[in-house]
């Protein structure tokens, strides 16, 4: 077995990473007997000491001793070991869990003892007390692998014995008897459509977190392809296309050129590092962003999902992505929030009710410039009452974010900056989705340009999307008389508005989307500190 440890700061990310991997091959073996317990040595003597002995620094771990002193006083056994030797289930879980990248989870988070990595012997010369231990260690990690995958690690959920007894341990029972692990772990996952492609490009990461580092071997071809892979993602290399070796020497040495090292087109060490810390954060912001997914899950099989930083909204039915539209969200300073709420409504030919903060911010400025303010714009001033009050009946100087005497709006229109159509959903930020009169700002790649709301591109097939027939022709019979009116989806759709940095495109590579609000690394360091 062949260990290592090393320190990489990738892209202002100082990771420490303990990995300590395995080539060994993990076959399965015949179901054992059950465990033969020395009479001296009480069984629950052991288990409380190895609890005991187990770390134990955060809230989450002291909660997770505490269900586990449980769960091995009901079975009165150990889960993982059976007559001094591990379960054929146990290497399966074991094999898994020393791959939890795949999962998103860098797996120096998880500690499998080295027991369960195939060597059978050396179970055999230890101690009760030290399978005991071991057992518990396992699962331990194992619970903790589960909690990960199921909620998210900065996830509050469980806080309690209960949510943890109810959720994790029948799952954690059932890994310890089954010779599929992966199958029982999925059902804890999300399956969210975006959380399933970028799942699917973790194992491009393999090589890395395996041997990339060790440099007593020729290149091999899955080096090769994880290494066009990364530069691909990275942005330096652009083609869909891996080449030749000729052509990979020729690509490497201009990368190499690029980052101020020898150009010789070879794959040396300190090349090798360098990748290895590019990947390394490639993963990471993978990591980061199926978090994202984990904390805050789809909740209804049908929805529309927001992704402000892509500018996209899309469609799923029954976790299925069926369609797509461009979309423009906030800019950074008037950022779009994450929410989560359900579709309602369709009003056509809105009246905007202008926010107080864009009142105060831009409206009331220009109304100080320029007299004719409203006027050009097609604005109007109510009472509470909804009465319209003339411009020089009103103080402009007595308007503020904490005092509205007054309301700016502007009238339903062609010329409204809502468009034609807006569509409603509960939610305590006042954002919606909306058609606008500014339609080619759709043509640009950049999209974070509106106050916080979402402008929606092609409007007209998303209320198609949302509505049924008959109520569609209302719709239309609505827009044709120029007349405003609420018309209800067809059924509960839920809306998403989410932040997600990367993403798998059809061929399967990993696309990075610009952080536009900057949160990337704020929240890694939050996602990383949570772990510890």
């Amino acid at each position: 077995m062949k260990g290592r440890g090393c320190i990489a700061k990738v892209g202002g990310w100082a990771l420490m990473c303990a990995i300590s991997m395995t080539g060994c091959d993990v076959g399965l073996s015949h179901p054992l007997p059950m465990s033969t317990v020395d009479s001296s040595v009480l069984f629950e003597d052991c288990v409380t000491q190895a609890l005991a002995d187990v770390p134990n620094g955060s809230a989450l771990d002291s909660l997770m001793v505490t269900v586990l002193a449980d769960v091995y006083a009901r079975h009165d056994n150990l889960l993982w070991v059976r007559a001094g030797h591990p379960t054929a289930a146990s290497l399966k879980s074991a094999q898994l869990l020393r791959r939890s990248w795949h999962y998103g989870l860098p797996p120096w988070w998880y500690h499998v003892p080295e027991r369960f990595a195939g060597a059978d012997s050396i179970f055999s010369e230890m101690s009760f007390q030290a399978q005991v231990l071991d057992d518990v260690l396992m699962s331990l990690h194992m619970m903790r692998f589960l909690l990960h995958v199921s909620k998210g690690v900065q996830s509050g959920h469980f806080a309690h014995w209960g949510d943890i007894d109810s959720l994790i341990v029948p799952e954690l029972l059932s890994l310890a008897q089954s010779n599929h692990p992966i199958d029982i772990v999925k059902k804890l996952e999300p399956q969210s459509p975006f959380y399933l492609q970028m799942k699917s490009a973790l194992p491009l990461f393999d090589v890395f977190f395996d041997h990339f580092l060790v440099c007593d071997h020729d290149v091999t071809e899955l080096e090769r392809n994880a290494v066009w892979r990364t530069l691909q993602t990275s942005g330096f290399y652009r083609s869909d296309i891996m080449g030749d070796d000729a052509l990979f020497a020729m690509m490497l040495a201009s990368w190499q050129k690029e980052n101020r090292m020898l150009p010789s087109g070879e794959l040396d060490f300190l090349s090798r590092k360098v990748l290895w810390e590019l990947a390394m954060q490639n993963f990471m912001k993978v990591s980061l962003n199926m978090e994202r997914i984990r904390q805050q899950p789809p909740h209804t099989r049908d929805y529309l999902w927001v992704n402000i930083p892509e500018f996209k909204l899309y469609a799923c039915r029954s976790n299925r992505l069926v369609e797509q539209w461009k979309v423009i969200v906030g800019q950074p300073k008037t950022p779009t929030p994450v929410l989560s709420s359900s579709m309602s409504h369709v009003l056509t030919y809105p009246q905007w009710n202008i926010p107080p903060s864009i009142v105060v911010g831009e409206v009331l400025p220009d109304m100080r410039r320029d007299p004719l303010y409203l006027q050009k714009k097609g604005y109007v001033i109510t009472n509470w009452r909804g009465e319209q009050l003339q411009p020089e009946s009103v103080s402009i100087y007595s308007y503020s974010l904490n005092n509205h005497p007054y309301n700016i709006m502007q009238p339903p229109g062609s010329d409204n900056a809502l468009g034609v159509l807006k569509f409603m959903f509960d939610n305590d930020k006042t954002v919606y989705l909306h058609d606008t009169n500014s339609r080619r700002l759709f043509e640009r790649n950049y999209r974070a340009l509106s106050h916080g709301c979402i402008r929606v591109n092609e409007p007209h097939r998303l209320a198609e999307y949302l509505l049924d027939r008959d109520s569609e022709s209302i719709m239309y019979k609505q827009l044709a008389a120029k007349r405003s009116g609420y018309i209800r989806v067809k059924d509960t759709v839920g809306i998403y508005l989410r932040y997600l940095t990367c993403r798998v495109d059809d061929n399967g590579a990993l696309i990075l989307i610009p952080d536009i609000y900057h949160r990337d690394d704020h929240e890694l360091q939050a996602f990383l500190s949570a772990s510890e």
